[in-house]
């Protein structure tokens, strides 16, 4: 019968967790870019405000980047409901060829730019990954475990002390709270001031990792007494700076400007000044393993504590994690200065 037409069928961009809700919004001539403040309204109930603030700033970079792939006739659609292997091949060559990403922004823009789809029930990227059309990049980069030395965190503390203003106040209380209590990066950066418990000595971690899915808030020990004394003072400093500047917010990492947590790119040029002024590179989650380190050093009965302390789901994981370390520094302490006995210089 003439001028019935049948129902569309979905198609395997869509996937199965399709919302008919979604399809029925109008996302205009600029479909990408429009679908943003619905994502972030939606994912702001489960995640923290510095996480959709860089997730809305990638995206809106995305759509641009979209839109001038439209115009160029590499694609078809820059709706999130519709993109094909199409769309999803221009947007890495994108990456890899002209923009000539690395590895870890590759890894993090994949993963920003497939949550968006399937927040609009399309999970094509999922779908070439496992037909080895495209290779997801780990937005961690470089993953290797890496334990500092008890020197290097001195140096880096040591550092921090010399740096002025509210930045430097800034990087010292991440670096006491992240080396007393082990947590990851993106579990310190969104948390809030009365996470914080000196008197009790705990810190509650709101967003940990895995959030809205397995991830548990809980609380955990600040475990080294040697952080309290900087974090409380740090406490204060921070305090004393926002009144002078009439600003109130409940967050720890808090910009002035905004009132809002620092992105983590913010707090990782602050913690490149430490790097510059030291000579010891590091990375934020380094303080992690070296915690672990320390605690344990080389006593493996301490394992089961050590790994309460760092919230993982198995002590097994814990020792892994730990021997992957202690492997390293048994190689290094062994072979470090043989090249010595047969230098070219």
């Amino acid at each position: 019968m003439e001028g019935k037409r049948k129902p569309k069928k979905k198609t395997k961009t869509q996937g199965s967790r399709w919302s008919e809700d979604r399809t029925k919004v109008r996302l205009g001539c600029r479909p990408f870019g429009a679908g943003i403040k619905h994502y972030a309204e939606k994912k702001s109930i489960r995640f923290t405000p510095t996480t959709i603030y860089e997730n809305v700033r990638k995206l809106r970079y995305f759509s641009e980047t979209f839109e001038n792939l439209k115009k160029a006739k590499m694609i078809t659609t820059t709706d999130p409901r519709h993109m094909g292997p199409d769309e999803i091949s221009a947007f890495f060559r994108w990456m890899i060829k002209d923009r000539a990403l690395g590895t870890s922004t590759q890894g993090s823009y994949t993963k920003t730019l497939k949550s968006y789809l399937e927040f609009w029930g399309n999970t094509i990227i999922d779908q070439m990954a496992e037909d080895d059309e495209i290779i997801i990049k780990s937005a961690d980069g470089d993953s290797e475990i890496r334990a500092l030395t008890i020197d290097d965190v001195r140096e880096i503390f040591a550092t921090a002390d010399t740096i002025d203003g509210y930045k430097g106040i800034m990087i010292r209380l991440l670096l006491a709270l992240g080396f007393s209590t082990g947590c990851r990066p993106n579990e310190l950066f969104g948390a809030e001031i009365t996470d914080i418990n000196v008197k009790a000595e705990t810190f509650f971690v709101r967003h940990p990792k895995g959030e809205g899915s397995w991830g548990q808030r809980e609380k955990v020990n600040l475990i080294r007494k040697d952080m309290l004394v900087k974090i409380e003072r740090e406490l204060n400093a921070r305090k004393d700076h926002l009144k002078s500047v009439g600003v109130v917010s409940k967050f720890v990492f808090v910009n002035p400007k905004t009132g809002l947590p620092y992105t983590s790119g913010a707090m990782q040029r602050y913690k490149r000044l430490v790097e510059e002024r030291s000579g010891v590179t590091f990375r934020i989650k380094d303080l992690r393993p070296t915690l672990l380190t320390l605690l344990v050093d080389e006593d493996l009965s301490l394992l089961g504590a050590a790994s309460k302390q760092l919230r993982h789901a198995r002590t097994n994981n814990t020792e892994k994690y730990y021997l992957k370390i202690d492997k390293r520094r048994a190689v290094r302490q062994a072979l470090g200065d043989r090249w010595e006995k047969n230098s070219i210089e």
